[in-house]
Formats: structure tokens, C-alpha cells, sequence
């Protein structure tokens, strides 16, 4: 082979393994110093404060059609109106190897259990409605999101779902997706997510690539990278309030483009990482658009909270029976129909 031909193939081989790398949403955002993501200690919350699509035309129902099982009685008591119960999930797996996982036949049997018990879900379409322009929600309204943007969401959780009838949002980080330097479990494909799109779902935002712990001092403790300024243990220096404030805005700014760019969003959403936030987060997500968000604080949500509640039902101890006791506890005694 001569020399020239060498340097052609050198030159080809750079240029496909660079496409590879750029492939799918732009990920030019230098990673931020971590430290490999374990925490130093268990987060708590923070102090709360209060273009044209390139997705096909989306055909699922903007408002879930609930279809119980067969012969399945539906109690149709009003447990409370102008509020919405959001619940969270993440990962699913036959034969859960954590927690927090839970199986596709668990999930199924806590959606029956809310529709014999005269709960409605709603999509995050409706929600957002709801919070932002006033518009009504149904009785017993209860949104349903999944967090990470695992593949499980597209193989086990949908299924499910659509046997139903009803819609769910998956909060995604962006910078994860297509990318062949992810580690960890799974991510669903910018192809999939347009996929279920176009049968209802939805997808928002849980940062570009920022759900994770970083180093906050040279002695090695750590906190959610979005709400704390980083030790740079390279330069031996902690980050300045104003590199803090770039970083932040611009990983939250990313991961909107990639919403807008791949599945046509116009609308923002944020779930918090760890459910953690702070001022200068919360600025710099309304900066992007972004007007509602989510943390992982027990409760119910009324229409001034933007900042709104959610229950964890991604748990294998969460029984339907479990689930539906702690969801009418969420419920306050104002907002039941008795105390109009």
C-alpha cells in the first residue's frame, strides 16, 4: 500500500469515527468533573422556592382513554377536583435487581387498581393546561412519569400503557441518548421516543448530561452537580459563582434543543436530578423556557404549584393497595367535594 493510500485511509477512518461520536443530538458539551456519581451522603431536599416539528403528527389520544379489565367495576366517587397526583417511576425489569425497579406485571396491576378506584390520567398535554392556562383537569386526575429514559420505558412500560389506554412522560437526559460513550443501563433511541410519541407519550427534560454527583471540596464530599459549585480538583480551586451559573445554563439550555430538535417539543418541563434545586437553577431553567418542574417531594398538586409534587410508585414494596392508601392520604381535606 502506498503512502498516499495510508493517509486516505487514515483520514476516512477519522472522519466516520467523528460522525459516530456527533451522531443524533450534538454532545460538544465538555463533560463536567464528577465523582463517578456516588453520593457522599443522601441527598435531601432543598429549600423550596416558589419551530417546527420533525416528528410526524402525533395520532395517539391527547386525553388517555381509560379501559378497565373486563367486567372491572370502576368506583366513580370524587375524591378531589382541580388537583393532580403525579407519580414516579423509573426502571423496569422482570426480575428487578433493585428497589426501585419494578415489573411490567406490577405496574399493570397498580394502573387497574387506579382505574377500579375512579382515579383519571391524564397527559403531561393536560397538565400542562391545567398549570399554565387554566384550562380544567377531570376528578381524581393523576399524571404518570417515568425518569432516565431507560429502554424499559419503550419495552416493558409501554405495552402496559397502552393496554390501558392512557399516556405517561419520560424525563430524559439528553445527552445520553445515541451516544455510544453512555454506560449504564440502557437508554431508549431518539427513533423510539418519536415512536411512542406519535402514540401519546412524552418526553421532558432531566438535563443534558448533569444527573449526577460532583465533587463541592478537595477533602472529596459531593452534592447534585446542578445545585453546588464544583471542587476542580485539577486546578485545585473550586468553581466560581459565575462558571457555576454557565455550566448550569448551558447543560439545561442543550438538553432543550435536543427536546425541540428531535421530537418537536414547544413546550418545557423540568424533574429535577435527586429532586434538588436552587435559585440559581430555577433562573436558569425559566432563562430556557422552562415555566414547570417536578421534584420527587411527596404530595398533591394544586394549580399554583409549579413546582409540583410527585409520589414514588416505582417501588417493588408498592403494592396496588399501598399505592392507592398513599395517594388518598396525599389528597387534603379541602379538596374534597364535602368541604365545597
Amino acid at each position: 500500500m502506498t503512502t498516499i493510500s495510508k493517509h486516505i485511509l487514515i483520514v476516512l477512518a477519522f472522519a466516520i469515527a467523528s460522525a459516530v461520536l456527533l451522531s443524533g443530538c450534538d454532545r460538544s458539551q465538555k463533560p463536567a468533573e464528577t465523582n463517578n456519581g456516588q453520593p457522599s451522603t443522601k441527598p435531601k431536599p432543598e429549600t423550596k422556592q416558589q419551530p417546527e416539528s420533525k416528528t410526524q403528527p402525533q395520532t395517539g389520544p391527547k386525553q388517555a382513554t381509560i379501559i378497565p379489565p373486563a367486567g372491572t367495576p370502576i368506583d366513580k366517587k370524587v375524591l378531589y377536583r382541580n388537583h393532580v397526583i403525579v407519580l414516579m417511576y423509573h426502571h423496569l425489569e422482570e426480575k428487578p435487581s433493585a428497589k426501585s425497579r419494578i415489573t411490567p406485571q406490577l405496574l399493570d396491576d397498580q394502573i387497574a387498581a387506579m382505574i377500579r378506584n375512579g382515579f383519571r390520567i391524564i397527559s403531561m398535554d393536560e397538565y400542562l393546561d391545567f398549570m399554565l392556562d387554566d384550562k380544567p383537569v377531570p376528578e381524581n386526575a393523576v399524571l404518570l412519569t417515568f425518569d432516565d429514559g431507560y429502554a424499559s420505558f419503550y419495552d416493558m412500560a409501554f405495552p402496559v400503557l397502552r393496554k390501558y389506554g392512557v399516556t405517561a412522560t419520560d424525563f430524559i437526559m439528553a445527552g445520553t441518548i445515541d451516544n455510544p460513550r453512555h454506560t449504564g443501563i440502557k437508554k431508549m433511541t431518539w427513533d423510539q421516543m418519536r415512536e411512542l410519541k406519535a402514540s401519546g407519550m412524552s418526553f421532558y427534560n432531566h438535563t443534558f448530561d448533569s444527573h449526577k454527583y460532583a465533587e463541592i471540596d478537595k477533602e472529596g464530599h459531593a452534592r447534585p452537580m446542578l445545585v453546588a459549585k464544583m471542587y476542580l480538583r485539577k486546578e485545585g480551586r473550586m468553581e466560581t459563582t459565575e462558571e457555576y451559573n454557565k455550566r448550569i445554563k448551558e447543560d439545561i439550555r442543550k438538553a432543550e434543543e435536543c427536546l425541540r430538535k428531535e421530537l418537536g417539543n414547544t413546550r418545557g418541563v423540568l424533574a429535577f436530578p435527586y429532586g434538588r434545586y436552587n435559585n440559581a437553577l430555577l433562573k436558569a431553567a425559566k432563562e430556557a423556557g422552562i415555566e414547570v418542574f417536578l421534584t420527587i417531594d411527596q404530595g398533591i398538586n394544586a394549580k399554583a404549584d409549579r413546582i409540583g409534587y410527585r409520589i414514588n410508585a416505582g417501588n417493588q414494596s408498592m403494592t396496588p393497595d399501598k399505592l392507592i392508601k398513599k395517594m388518598k392520604e396525599a389528597i387534603p381535606v379541602k379538596t374534597t367535594p364535602q368541604s365545597k
